[in-house]
């Protein structure tokens, strides 16, 4: 049976020492034109059943480990002469099943019964634990040290008060054309405000405990492809590890600014929204590595939709975007912590997402529980200024007494 210029490639093609060659000889022997022993010869080449880069000398049973740059991705190929699975690749080459897992393989043969060919390749990423150790270690060598910083003020014993600050959609790493929202802009504006709050406020009012609201949309994107959750591309500070290194240092030195000046306890509630669910939540558990050793720095960081601070008679829920029927808020509190809905009587939610203050549901008193939305102080993206929005920016300060529930609140506004 006469060989099609397929098959007589996959048989012949190693007893050549370049492609050209094995092209024109091939053309001769099948009585085909160049072009098409050219054409078939590049598709098996796309395939990888011919692979030129088996020099001459190389044993076929020994696997071509090659790893990314980054160390991330690893890609395994192996030339046998009898059919083998991915497990046989990893065993061969010695890669470690606790670190990778295979996402992808790809097998092919050449040949026949007397002079049979496999190959099978496969790609490999890391397992989580190895990227979680990664980041153990990471947190540990620039952080741990740097900032365990210990109270220098005595708590305020005698004051019944606690300050809330509400700063949300920061969206750190936003850029816009006209140059509002770069970076170090929105990185000043909030610590205007943290420090505004700070002198203007707590000097002069002792207060047992503050929280310090977070999350949030704090980051803009919640990847380093400069994406939402689901996938929304952001116009986005081209350095990713930038944006979040910064975010991480301007939330630690906040922490420390306000803890140092109020001596007070201070409680940071990271509110996981849609544009930095991931990096919030990695966020958060960097300040719990940074501050474990401080018993005055709690960090509330878990993948929970709501969260919750109790302060006396005040019960206050948190969550970044209020469901469609806000009548639902009162009865999930109550559902979520039933001891704490009866010991309270001031029980509040507050939510963000929208950068605005009025709305339908601000100051909204739904059985007996309030409802608020806060603006944001950051300056409108592209996109929220081609829709029309540009509401106030503000941030918000709301001192709360322990039985008497919400006793004043404060404005930081541009």
């Amino acid at each position: 049976m006469e060989l099609t210029v397929r098959d007589w490639i996959i048989e012949n093609w190693k007893s050549f020492d370049n492609r050209a060659e094995c092209i024109n000889t091939c053309a001769e022997e099948t009585d085909k034109a160049r072009r098409t022993a050219r054409k078939v010869m590049k598709s098996l080449e796309d395939t990888g059943i011919v692979n030129w880069g088996l020099e001459v000398g190389d044993n076929p049973e020994t696997p071509n480990l090659v790893y990314d740059p980054n160390n991330k991705v690893a890609h395994l190929s192996l030339v046998s002469r009898v059919p083998h699975s991915v497990d046989d690749l990893m065993n061969i080459s010695g890669l470690n099943r606790e670190e990778w897992e295979c996402v992808r393989q790809r097998s092919n043969f050449w040949g026949n019964e007397n002079n049979p060919n496999f190959q099978i390749r496969a790609e490999f990423a890391r397992k989580f634990p190895e990227a979680l150790e990664h980041a153990v270690k990471y947190i540990s060598d620039n952080f741990k040290f740097k900032y365990n910083k210990s109270i220098t003020k005595p708590l305020a014993l005698n004051s019944d008060n606690m300050a809330e600050f509400m700063l949300p959609d920061l969206h750190l790493g936003s850029v816009n054309t006209d140059g509002t929202a770069t970076l170090e802009i929105v990185k000043q504006e909030f610590e205007n405000a943290v420090d505004y709050f700070i002198e203007s406020v707590l000097v002069r009012n002792p207060v047992e405990k503050v929280v310090l609201v977070l999350g949030n949309d704090y980051y803009n994107s919640s990847n380093c492809r400069g994406e939402t959750f689901k996938g929304t591309k952001q116009t986005e500070h081209p350095i990713w590890e930038e944006t979040f290194n910064l975010g991480t240092e301007l939330a630690i030195s906040s922490i420390i600014k306000i803890q140092e000046a109020t001596g007070a306890e201070v409680a940071v509630v990271i509110v996981l929204a849609n544009h930095d669910y991931e990096s919030s939540f990695y966020l958060g558990k960097i300040l719990e590595v940074c501050f474990k050793d401080n018993p005055m720095i709690k960090i509330q960081c878990d993948m929970k939709t709501h969260k919750f601070v109790q302060f006396g008679k005040v019960l206050i829920g948190y969550c970044h975007k209020a469901p469609s029927t806000v009548v639902s808020l009162p009865l999930l509190m109550a559902n979520k912590l039933p001891l704490q809905w009866a010991e309270t009587t001031w029980r509040e939610w507050h939510i963000a997402h929208l950068h605005q203050k009025n709305s339908k549901i601000e100051h909204s008193d739904v059985n007996g529980v309030r409802i608020r939305m806060f603006p944001t102080i950051t300056a409108p993206s592209d996109w929220e200024d081609s829709q029309g929005y540009g509401d106030a920016r503000e941030g918000t300060l709301i001192l709360w007494h322990k039985i008497k529930g919400c006793i004043a609140e404060f404005y930081y506004r541009k």
